[in-house]
């Protein structure tokens, strides 16, 4: 919750410094939240912040896309402007091989009954990297790594 906390001092920031870009996206990400806040069994913490950030990332690169098919490079280049503001809050996203490492050790480590791993298992494997690594990539690397363990058996 390090951008939850901080935000209204950041407005302020940004307000005394004059940069009216950063402003609007600082305002934008404050009214998400907010309104995510809203929503019924609604917990802020770090990873609702990543999702949220993410959203309004994806949400600008596809509007940046339609305005560049629309013929608007203008509009394009203000919506990506936007995008980078708001990635400079996210935090930095570990690789696809930090998150491959983890879960093969929790492969490796084997399953507690002792048994042999199998698809079924999948939903073990994904929650214990999920609790460590929760990027849009996850599912892919787990399912890759459950399966090259379950063919070397």
């Amino acid at each position: 919750m390090i951008i939850y906390e901080k935000l209204n001092e950041l407005i302020k920031d940004a307000m005394t410094s004059g940069q009216k870009e950063q402003l609007n996206v600082l305002r934008l990400i404050k009214a998400e939240m907010l309104k995510a806040e809203k929503t019924p069994n609604f917990v802020m913490n770090d990873a609702a912040e990543l999702k949220i950030l993410q959203n309004m990332i994806t949400q600008r690169k596809d509007s940046a896309n339609e305005y560049t098919k629309g013929g608007r490079p203008e509009l394009a280049e203000q919506e990506l402007a936007e995008a980078n503001i708001i990635k400079a809050f996210m935090p930095e996203l570990p690789s696809d091989e930090d998150v491959k490492a983890f879960a093969q050790s929790i492969i490796d480590a084997g399953k507690p009954d002792g048994s042999l791993w199998e698809m079924k298992d999948m939903k073990t494997v994904m929650a214990a990297v999920k609790g460590r690594y929760d990027v849009p990539t996850v599912g892919k690397i787990v399912s890759e790594v459950l399966k090259s363990a379950i063919a070397n058996q």
